[in-house]
């Protein structure tokens, strides 16, 4: 008799819990729905690439008026003597990646050295230095910049997206 009150009052509670809008938790395994026949597999639906071309030259720093002010530690580095880490690269990237992350790449599968100094809030990424030649090696004012398609962007390497088929040219320049 004490078990069928408590079952009665165990069902009592549970119509109340139904009807007053809880949700009773199901202890039954969630329903797997396979995709589509017609759907690509996982590895194809990944964001669409892009190709990017790249150009990092730094050929300024062996003018002879540039190479005399260029600091003694870097004259005997192993820079590249024609003046680039890279010339017309070919570039595969994610659809949405800056000219930034493009750089980062090649840098990374290159085994070239990339310093980059992290902006604070709403200040852009900043490059100061790529292969070992950094900011004011040649002169206060030495440094590098970018050009998309021959212009220079009025932002930072980390805010600008590209797009494809577009040239990143990195240079450094002396002034």
């Amino acid at each position: 008799m004490m078990l069928r009150k408590m079952i009665g009052l165990f069902a009592a509670v549970l119509i109340a819990l139904g009807g007053s809008g809880c949700k009773l938790i199901s202890t039954a395994p969630p329903t797997v729905v396979p995709p589509p026949e017609d759907s690509p597999p996982a590895a194809e639906q990944s964001a669409a690439e892009i190709s990017v071309t790249l150009d990092i030259d730094f050929s300024a720093v062996y003018e002879a008026a540039n190479y005399e002010k260029l600091d003694p530690a870097l004259k005997n580095a192993a820079l590249p003597q024609d003046g680039t880490f890279g010339k017309a690269a070919v570039r595969s990237a994610k659809e949405g990646s800056t000219a930034l992350d493009v750089l980062r790449g090649y840098c990374d599968e290159n085994g070239i050295m990339l310093d980059v100094r992290h902006g604070m809030a709403g200040i852009s990424d900043y490059v100061r230095g790529i292969g070992g030649l950094s900011e004011g090696d040649c002169t206060r004012n030495s440094g590098w910049v970018y050009e998309i398609n021959g212009t220079l962007p009025d932002v930072g390497m980390s805010d600008t997206v590209m797009k494809d088929g577009e040239h990143l040219f990195v240079r450094y320049i002396v002034y």
